[in-house]
């Protein structure tokens, strides 16, 4: 397990310098193993992520540092620099890279069940009527 997690990263241009807005930051007090965060860079809020083709073009970086203390309270820290083009070649027409939050799913998984709900009383429907003897007297 992690503590006192965080996560900053933001794209940088051509010359390395920071692309306004692009920057973010995620702190964990406490981060259990197995649990994700995803955290993409968005140029413009204003703006839908732009594909990973897009930021290759523009020639964008994605740079990232991230510190964390382990169960003994030891203090790591760790960094990243990769040029987007490097990334975009591994993931050849994806768009932007988003898992989604396992809540998103929850209306679907509701119909599925409710669809489980309705066949199982069908179930219990068939099952308690009288038995049929499949002959007219």
């Amino acid at each position: 397990m992690a503590e006192d997690v965080t996560f900053h990263y933001w794209l940088s241009d051509r010359g390395g310098e920071k692309v306004e807005l692009s920057e973010r930051r995620l702190h964990e007090t406490v981060l259990p193993v197995g649990l994700r965060r995803e955290a993409l860079p968005k140029v413009n809020p204003e703006q839908p992520p732009r594909e990973l083709s897009d930021l290759a073009d523009a020639g964008l970086s994605l740079n990232a540092g991230w510190s964390w203390r382990d169960g003994c309270g030891r203090a790591h820290t760790d960094s990243y620099l990769c040029e987007i083009a490097r990334i975009a070649g591994d993931y050849r027409g994806s768009g932007v890279l988003i898992e989604h939050f396992p809540l998103d799913s929850l209306p679907e998984v509701k119909k599925d069940l409710d669809k489980i709900a309705d066949a199982l009383a069908m179930m219990a429907k068939a099952a308690a009527a009288p038995p049929t003897t499949g002959r007219a007297r």
